[in-house]
C-alpha cells in the first residue's frame, strides 16, 4: 500500500514542476526562418506503359510502333544519396529481338517490356509482349500469335 501512495505522490508532484528556458546564444534569439523542403515528385512518363501496347494496331509500320512504345519506360524510383531527390530508374522497352525465316518469308520479333509483375530484377516472359513484323509491318501482338506462327513455320 505504501508503494502505491509513493507512486501516486510522485505522479502528482511531477505535474507541478516547471522550468524557465532563457535563450543562451544568438541563434535562439535571432530571426526565425522557416525551411520548406520541396521534394518534387517524379513526372509520369509521357506514354503510359499500360496504354502504349493498346495504341498499336495491325498494319502499323515498325517505325510508328517504335514511336508509340517509346525507347524507355520507368520501372521504379530511387533516392539519390547525395541530394535526397527521387530519381527514376529507366529501362529500354525492347528487351530482345528475334528473326524467324521460312523460305521467302522473314518475321522480325521485338519483345517489348510492358509490365513489371514482381520487383525482383528479373525479366520474365509474362512481363514481355512480342510484337511480330513482316516487311516492317505489324502482323501480330501477342504470345498466342507468336506460338501459332512458330507452329505454322515448324520452329
Amino acid at each position: 500500500m505504501r508503494k502505491i501512495w509513493i507512486l501516486f505522490l510522485g505522479i502528482i508532484a511531477s505535474g507541478c514542476v516547471s522550468m524557465a528556458v532563457e535563450p543562451q546564444d544568438e541563434v535562439l534569439t535571432g530571426t526565425v526562418v522557416e525551411v520548406v523542403v520541396n521534394e518534387q515528385k517524379p513526372q509520369e512518363p509521357e506514354i503510359n506503359e499500360a496504354t502504349s501496347i493498346e495504341k498499336v494496331y495491325l498494319g502499323m509500320s515498325e517505325k510508328d510502333v517504335s514511336r508509340i512504345m517509346g525507347d524507355e519506360m520507368v520501372v521504379g524510383y530511387q533516392k539519390n544519396s547525395r541530394t535526397g531527390v527521387l530519381e527514376t530508374i529507366n529501362m529500354g522497352t525492347v528487351y530482345k529481338t528475334e528473326t524467324l525465316k521460312a523460305g521467302e518469308k522473314a518475321y522480325f520479333i521485338k519483345y517489348y517490356f510492358t509490365s513489371s509483375n514482381k520487383a525482383d530484377g528479373i525479366i520474365s516472359e509474362d512481363e514481355l509482349t512480342p510484337l511480330v513484323f513482316e516487311d516492317s509491318r505489324l502482323v501480330g501482338t501477342s504470345w498466342d500469335f507468336l506460338f501459332r506462327l512458330k507452329n505454322e513455320l515448324n520452329f
